[in-house]
C-alpha cells in the first residue's frame, strides 16, 4: 500500500487569470482524495490535499506565475514547530 501524506496547500495569486485554474487541476490530479478547499478570499485559496507524491514533486507545472506565492505544510506527526506537533493543528482543523 502506497504511504500518503497531507498537506495544507495555499496559494496567493498576484492576479486572477485564467491560468490561476489550472492550480485547482493541478491539485486534482496530485491528490488521492478530491482536494477539500479550506477557505478562499480575494486572491488566496487553500486546500488540504493527501498525495503519495513527495513534496518537490508538485510542481504546478509552471501554472504559478510571477508574483504568485505558494505555501506548502504538511501535516503529520513527523514535523514540530517550536516543539508543537503540527498533527495537534490537523486535528484541530
Amino acid at each position: 500500500m502506497e504511504t500518503t501524506r497531507k498537506y495544507l496547500v495555499i496559494v496567493d495569486f498576484a492576479e486572477l487569470t485564467p491560468v490561476a485554474a489550472q492550480v485547482k487541476k493541478d491539485l486534482d490530479r496530485y491528490s488521492v482524495k478530491k482536494p477539500t478547499l479550506v477557505f478562499t478570499g480575494g486572491k488566496r485559496i487553500g486546500y488540504f490535499i493527501e498525495t503519495a507524491l513527495p513534496l518537490k514533486e508538485l510542481t504546478f507545472d509552471g501554472h504559478l506565475l510571477n508574483g504568485d506565492s505558494c505555501l506548502i505544510v504538511e501535516l503529520g506527526q513527523r514535523h514540530a514547530v517550536e516543539g508543537y506537533a503540527l498533527r495537534d493543528l490537523y486535528a484541530w482543523l
